[in-house]
């Protein structure tokens, strides 16, 4: 083969490699753009309902906290668990040792793109939904089509991902079960009117909250970036984990822009009727969690720990004023959230095996 023929073959390599790398950049970057749109929802969407603070008071605050959280993390130098535990669903030596990379491409838009479908659809169906494990399911299920079963990280998986779809919101549900009791206890004769009092706090408590939710957000997009690292070679270098940082920050940071009314209606009003002090102590019990799941590495949906603590609390307050029949069927979109997109993704990675 002549060197002008060669160059050719290679360029033209080049150029199918990086169509391939911006697809998946593209649609990783709508998944982004819609956990902050979902997830940013839940976190201002009790102070809402209770009239707390304002929808824009409450956006700015979302915003302003979801963009500098992350950048916080990169400048003092915070380990990124949940990114490391996504980034481990199939093992990097097999992504690496990929003969066909056509394949590896497609394992990971198949997967992103079916976590991101589902998104959509419980979007639709006006529920909070799980974007962690419709990512994760995804990509497992991309992951199983392309490489087989025993590829994945199915330690990791089972106890970061399968068994928290019920351990986290049990655990919200027990922390705002528990937190609402005890402040009943302990403060019983506080007055009425110290709802004034806790409306303000509420303005630092959704600072807060959004930090939580960006710090463990941001990882989303970094673990698919990962994957891709691994399939292609390529080192983490400081320059381009700020680049991913940055870019992902600023996705999330367009969809809290948008924050969705729909999610912030059914969480603020659909599961139980909520006041002032149920909004200040569930936000502080989502907090707890969140926190506490990123350090572990749990990648941790917003919509789960919000409904779930709302959940929790009203249960401690009033039993019977939940709604429980829809809070029974948020929940049972979350267990199947799952292996939905698990099936998706792999649905996506065959059909797309068809042209490669």
């Amino acid at each position: 083969m002549s060197g002008n023929a060669l160059r050719f073959v290679f360029f033209r390599a080049y150029i199918k490699m990086s169509f391939f790398i911006i697809l998946i950049i593209l649609v990783t970057l709508g998944y982004t753009v819609f956990v902050g749109y979902n997830d940013s929802a839940n976190a201002i969407a009790t102070s809402i309902a209770t009239r707390a603070i304002s929808h824009k008071t409450a956006v700015i605050i979302t915003v302003l906290s979801t963009i500098a959280a992350p950048l916080a993390c990169y400048f003092l130098n915070s380990e990124f668990f949940v990114a490391e535990t996504i980034g481990r669903t199939v093992r990097p030596d097999r992504l690496f040792s990929e003969q066909n990379e056509n394949v590896v491409y497609a394992f990971l838009f198949a997967g992103v793109l079916g976590g991101f479908l589902w998104c959509l659809f419980s979007a639709k169906k006006k529920l909070p939904v799980s974007t962690s494990h419709s990512l994760m399911g995804g990509i497992s299920g991309a992951g199983i089509a392309a490489f087989g079963i025993y590829e994945l990280d199915w330690n990791s998986l089972f106890v970061k991902i399968i068994l928290t779809s019920v351990a986290v919101p049990f655990a919200a549900f027990i922390a705002g079960y528990i937190i609402m009791t005890t402040v009943k206890k302990i403060a019983y004769k506080v007055p009425v009117s110290s709802d004034g009092i806790i409306k303000k706090l509420q303005a630092l408590n959704v600072a807060v909250l959004s930090t939580s939710i960006s710090i463990n957000n941001i990882q989303k997009p970094m673990g698919v970036m990962f994957l891709l690292f691994a399939a292609t070679g390529q080192a983490k270098s400081d320059g381009v984990m700020f680049a991913i940082i940055a870019v992902s920050a600023l996705a999330l940071t367009v969809g809290a822009c948008f924050g969705g009314t729909r999610i912030i209606y059914t969480v603020g009003k659909k599961i139980y009727k909520i006041k002032p002090i149920h909004s200040f102590l569930a936000q502080t019990a989502v907090e707890m969690v969140i926190f506490a799941a990123s350090g572990f590495g749990i990648p941790v949906s917003a919509g789960q720990a919000v409904s779930s603590t709302v959940m929790g609390v009203g249960a401690s307050d009033k039993f019977g004023g939940v709604n429980w029949s829809n809070s029974f069927r948020i929940f049972i979109f979350w267990v199947l959230t799952y292996p939905i997109t698990l099936a998706v993704g792999a649905a996506i990675f065959l059909f797309l095996n068809l042209f490669l």
